[in-house]
């Protein structure tokens, strides 16, 4: 039989026998396998470092921006502790109360300053600083203005109810601290009804003259209520258990002052009804 022939002008060695050739060696290597070889004919790389990080050198990592620069918002950033920045809130509202509780010296504006203060204080309870200390002093000044109001309401009208002497006019009736004919001042005049309990009655009124002004004194007053009291018709309610007192707004007079003639029981007790 005829040996076949290499295609490639080369003969194999022959073979020993009992010895399979090695399928990946060089042609005339027996026995001993090649190491594999790369197919595509590069050099692998060498294993990586236990201790270096995945990808190697100048390779990017996870959580790095692999175009370099700086990351965008959200991956990879600065983190804020306790979550993201709340603006500070408007104090506006504050400041109009405290504002209000200033300038408004009146009831209307002191109560509606303690409004807006109350719902600033009420929005403070998220933890937001809305101008609590301004809420806080508005209200406190709001209701100083309050008092001061009802004080000052409550000394006009204690003040509104007295009479000056100029006032008094004849029949009308009086309580008043002072009324005993001793020369004491007579204070706190009030015009009262004379079916109620009352310190005295006006019997009559004279104006003064610059001449009777000029010579007043408590005998030329006593004299002048006396006249005046006859010249009404009603001396005939002046009996022992009755006084009468001339009454000025000053010890000494001027031109055109009234003087009021008042009747008053002499012990000084209190009147019910009229005399004349």
């Amino acid at each position: 039989m005829t040996t076949p022939q290499n295609p490639y002008g080369e003969q194999p060695p022959e073979q020993p026998p009992g010895q399979p050739a090695n399928p990946y060696g060089p042609p005339g290597e027996a026995g001993t396998p090649p190491s594999p070889q790369n197919p595509y004919g590069a050099t692998p790389p060498p294993p990586p470092d236990p201790g270096q990080q995945p990808g190697g050198p100048g390779q990017p990592t996870y959580g790095q921006n692999p175009y370099g620069g700086t990351p965008p918002p959200g991956y990879g950033g600065p983190a804020y502790p306790g979550g993201p920045q709340q603006e500070e809130p408007s104090k506006g509202l504050a400041i109009v109360a405290l504002v209000t509780a200033f300038l408004g010296c009146t009831c209307i504006g002191a109560i509606a300053s303690i409004v807006m203060s109350v719902i600033v204080l009420r929005r403070s309870r998220d933890g937001r600083n809305h101008g609590k200390g301004l809420a806080i002093s508005a209200i406190v000044i709001s209701l100083l203005s309050l008092a001061a109001g009802v004080v000052a309401g409550a000394v006009i009208g204690v003040l509104a109810n007295y009479a000056s002497i100029d006032e008094l006019e004849t029949g009308q009736c009086i309580t008043a601290e002072g009324l005993s004919g001793s020369g004491n001042s007579v204070t706190e005049i009030t015009k009262v009804s004379c079916s109620d309990e009352h310190d005295g009655e006006i019997m009559a009124t004279v104006d003064l003259t610059a001449e009777q002004a000029e010579g007043y004194g408590d005998a030329s007053s006593r004299q002048l209520c006396f006249d005046a009291i006859t010249a009404e018709g009603t001396l005939e309610g002046i009996t022992d258990e009755v006084s009468v007192i001339g009454l000025t707004s000053s010890s000494s007079p001027d031109a055109g002052d009234r003087l009021a003639c008042v009747a008053f029981n002499t012990d000084g007790s209190q009147r019910t009804g009229k005399l004349g």
